[in-house]
């Protein structure tokens, strides 16, 4: 009844928060959903990296020219400002090379940049280069699907959800571990993602008992501890 207690109240904490920080960008210093790779899937051939350290972000633009010769733009900092962030942009040559001898680097104020994030996978890239305006609608890259989220995985059923099955779950697996350890596929309907973590759940279809929820980070990597709560939970059970 306690770990059931404490689920509900974590459940009900994320809805909450959905409700409140939707659409919020985060400044976490060290693990901001932000970060990564974002790219506009219709247009492959070029994209947008992003790092995200509290009210900075750092943006490169991988792209070609007209004629079709690579270009590296730059946005050494975009200043976070709501769910925006804006900044001068430069183009950049030269430099060190792993290959060859390096030259010395130029960089050249060309423009600005601004963007702007509906929510922590979704956004738009609004950009000034030598006089030219555009806007992109950009992705977060995802290129390893989670295999908790796998279709193919078989439904749960009670069997799924034994004592032995629960200890075995620990900080830092990654959610291919846990769905390995568990053996059935995840209920994406009741995936909870919150900035700083998110809550995967395993049940058998239909019915609310037997159930496991795991905290993950953002990035859906491993298994991470919530500190909000005393005691430190990272993962919850009931019915078994």
């Amino acid at each position: 009844m306690k770990i059931y207690n404490a689920f509900k109240a974590i459940l009900l904490f994320a809805l909450a928060c959905l409700s409140s920080t939707a659409g919020a960008v985060s400044t976490d210093l060290f693990n901001s959903p932000l970060t990564g790779m974002w790219w506009n899937a219709k247009e492959p051939g070029w994209g947008l990296s992003l790092s995200h350290q509290q009210g900075i972000m750092f943006a490169t633009i991988q792209t070609y020219d007209a004629k079709g010769n690579p270009v590296w733009y730059v946005a050494p900092r975009c200043v976070v400002a709501g769910e925006s962030c804006s900044g001068v942009l430069y183009q950049t040559s030269g430099g060190a090379t792993l290959t060859a001898a390096a030259n010395q680097p130029t960089v050249t104020a060309v423009g600005t940049i601004g963007l702007t994030f509906a929510d922590n996978s979704n956004g738009m890239l609004n950009y000034t280069i030598d006089g030219v305006n555009g806007s992109k609608a950009i992705t977060k890259q995802v290129f390893v699907t989670p295999a908790a989220l796998d279709p193919k995985a078989a439904p749960c059923s009670a069997s799924n959800f034994t004592r032995d099955t629960y200890n075995k779950i620990i900080v830092g697996m990654n959610l291919a571990q846990v769905s390995s350890i568990i053996g059935c596929a995840n209920d994406g309907s009741l995936t909870v993602n919150v900035a700083g973590w998110i809550t995967y759940q395993w049940t058998v279809p239909g019915q609310a008992s037997p159930s496991i929820a795991v905290f993950v980070d953002d990035f859906a990597s491993q298994a991470v501890p919530l500190p909000i709560f005393a005691p430190v939970l990272f993962k919850t059970g009931r019915g078994f």
